[in-house]
């Protein structure tokens, strides 16, 4: 077992003044406070310009667990002169809104029918009562309004026909794998007449779609099935006439975010440019025959692009080191320039962060601060004239943060890394702290500076009860561009893992950690990497292993998505379970002395709970403390709120049980 002790150099940048003590009237962080609090995504301003529809998703009626979030659209004015307001609503979900091109409408998705499933709404743009626009038996699961506003283009998955469905009622259901597909499917609808057209007959899947300024065309993201493994690792971009003849693919790859320049002459997507799991922005030609990458140079990684209309300019959001922006990436020079710092830069399950309005003006987008979570703005192109419009939590401001700091130091062979060191409140200089690693997943992710109070970023809840919390941001994270991203091929738990001691050194340096009182944790990358730690060093005193992976050639497996360890070890395991078994927790088990608590989903595909009952098997044979919980219908990480606040509740006990606080 190695022990690495790295000798660092940092340096400490402040973000927000140290707190010495507690301010008067603050409270600690509790599990609850996390969990209740509202989320909003989705700012989606109308052409004009005057209004902005976005999704609240409210806390959980504790009085009725077996419900999930209630999702309302809601809408309030650009330029704050009126409160915001419900807009679609009711006792199930409303989300996705969309404008209508001029203006008239809104669509959006809402499973308030009898099926449960989600399906097109439309409602006037002045409220009234909404329309079902589809009734597609599988549910819609995107959608896009026509150039012309007459229409709405969605995709929808292949339903079971009536002799499946018999069957299964029988009980007569066996499945062969691979065989039967399901496939998505692109369909039009008219809005008039409410006939459904069927626009992709062939057997393969649609991911993502956009229509060419004129309507005359549609470049689509096709997969050979619609199992994740193919969709994000083997699709393609493919244009087609509007009614879905004259097909051709365009790139042999494609990681969807298609959008169509406003000259029509450019379709914009991301690509894979290498092999880690970072994607970048390309260019391609309706044609095929041009193609232009930007980002492969880029200090940082772009989550979110969008053609500024009328202009060769594209919006982008991103983040670079540590700190999330909103940027403007010109097309020549290929050069992104900031146009506004975002203190919550990651686009979280898919939605978008922000919209444009008709005429290139104004945008729409969600921002938050250290102590705020996330609200709505709107702002300038230029980011001028930035104005807040929704204040969605107020119950926050009674709730007592710690202190950020953005910190670097050098790992053991010089390489520079960055991370954010969360001060517990009432910090006071001079006196040592106990200190939590939290790791990030990904590993293709990263930490930023800004909000960090969720059910995964465990950040202000440790530091509101007494730890200094540091989060790293190894190589093989995204923050700081492409070949960053690429410095742990075949090196998962090497190079990566010595950057993370090496910063848990520089914060006992500064004086401000405890040596003796360390603690680790992290959810399903960071799972893993907790594994790993505790496999190779002994100097933490507590671990939480979340969702993680334990066992590399087993994983590979098992997984949905196999072909992520293929990426990262050039191959499959298959003759080569030794080149895996250097990089698994599991082939160290034997070294680990580390009370470790696991978490995993029973429902989890990613990575499958088979990770986490190998790890916890090998500890209990070591006779190591551990305690393994899982989570009944629960997927990659925990969603139901009494999970939530169980997982958050089991992770602070298990720190303050094995890790002193001292007075």
């Amino acid at each position: 077992m190695s022990i690495f002790r790295l000798l660092t150099i940092g340096v400490i940048v402040c973000l927000s003044p140290s707190l010495r003590a507690a301010e008067p009237g603050k409270r600690a962080i509790t599990p609850e406070d996390v969990v209740n609090i509202r989320d909003v995504y989705e700012p989606q301003i109308s052409p004009n310009g005057n209004l902005v529809a976005f999704v609240i998703a409210e806390p959980v009626d504790t009085s009725k667990p077996d419900e999930a979030r209630n999702s309302n659209i809601w809408i309030v004015s650009a330029d704050g002169s009126s409160s915001p307001r419900k807009y679609a609503f009711g006792p199930k979900q409303e989300i996705m809104p969309r404008w209508s091109p001029d203006g008239k409408s809104l669509a959006f998705l809402s499973n308030r029918g009898k099926d449960d499933k989600n399906q097109v709404y439309v409602m006037s743009a002045f409220g009234g009562e909404a329309e079902a626009l589809t009734n597609m038996k599988e549910g819609v699961n995107l959608f896009k309004w026509d150039r012309d506003s007459h229409n709405i283009t969605f995709i929808s998955q292949d339903s079971l026909t009536t002799e499946e469905e018999n069957r299964i009622k029988a009980k007569d259901d066996e499945r062969v794998l691979d065989e039967n597909i399901k496939h998505v499917r692109l369909y039009r609808v008219n809005l008039a007449t409410r006939a459904v057209t069927l626009l992709t007959p062939e057997n393969e899947s649609v991911n993502d779609f956009d229509y060419s300024p004129d309507g005359s065309k549609i470049a689509c993201e096709i997969a050979a099935t619609p199992k994740l493994d193919d969709v994000y690792y083997r699709s393609k971009l493919m244009v087609m006439n509007r009614d879905g003849t004259g097909r051709k693919v365009v790139s042999e790859e494609s990681c969807g975010r298609i959008r169509w320049s406003p000259d029509g002459n450019q379709i914009l997507h991301f690509i894979y440019p290498g092999k880690s799991e970072m994607y970048i922005p390309e260019l391609v030609s309706p044609s095929g025959t041009q193609t232009t990458t930007f980002g492969k140079d880029y200090p940082g990684f772009i989550w979110e692009m969008e053609w500024i209309p009328n202009r060769q300019e594209i919006l982008v959001s991103s983040q670079e080191g540590m700190q999330g922006i909103i940027g403007k990436l010109e097309v020549k020079s290929r050069k992104v320039e900031r146009v506004r710092t975002v203190d919550r830069p990651l686009s979280w399950w898919g939605y978008p962060n922000w919209s444009i309005n008709a005429t290139g003006e104004w945008i729409a987008f969600v921002d938050a601060s250290i102590s705020s979570p996330l609200d709505i703005w709107i702002m300038k192109v230029d980011g001028s004239d930035a104005k807040r419009l929704t204040d969605l939590n107020p119950q926050v401001s009674s709730l007592a943060f710690g202190a950020q700091e953005k910190v670097q130091w050098k790992s053991e062979d010089g390489e520079q890394i960055e991370g954010v060191l969360v001060k517990p409140v009432g910090y006071e200089t001079g006196k040592k702290y106990p200190l939590v690693v939290q790791i990030h997943g990904g590993p293709a992710w990263a930490w930023w500076s800004g909000w960090l109070c969720s059910a995964f970023d465990w950040a202000q809840l440790l530091a509101s009860n007494g730890f200094a919390v540091l989060l790293p941001n190894p190589r093989g994270g995204i923050s700081r561009g492409l070949k960053f991203a690429e410095l742990n091929l075949s090196d998962w738990g090497g190079g990566d893992f010595k950057d993370i001691m090496a910063g848990v050194d520089y914060v006992i340096q500064k004086g401000i950690a405890d040596s003796t009182q360390l603690a680790i944790g992290g959810v399903s990358c960071g799972g893993y990497m907790t594994a790993w730690s505790v496999t190779q060093t002994n100097r933490f005193k507590a671990a939480v292993m979340y969702a993680g992976l334990s066992d590399l050639t087993s994983f590979y497996g098992t997984t949905d998505i196999p072909t992520f360890l293929r990426l990262y070890f050039e191959n499959y395991p298959h003759g080569r379970e030794n080149v895996y078994d250097q990089h698994s927790p599991m082939a160290f088990i034997k070294n680990v002395r580390t009370p470790t608590l696991i978490l995993h989903g029973k429902a989890d595909l990613r990575v499958p709970i088979t990770q986490a009952y190998q790890f916890y098997q090998g500890l209990r044979d070591m006779g190591i403390e551990t305690r393994f919980v899982t989570y009944p219908r629960e997927p990659h990480g925990v969603f139901e709120n009494a999970h939530q606040i169980d997982v958050l509740e089991r992770v602070l006990d298990w720190y303050k049980t094995h890790v002193a606080l001292k007075p």
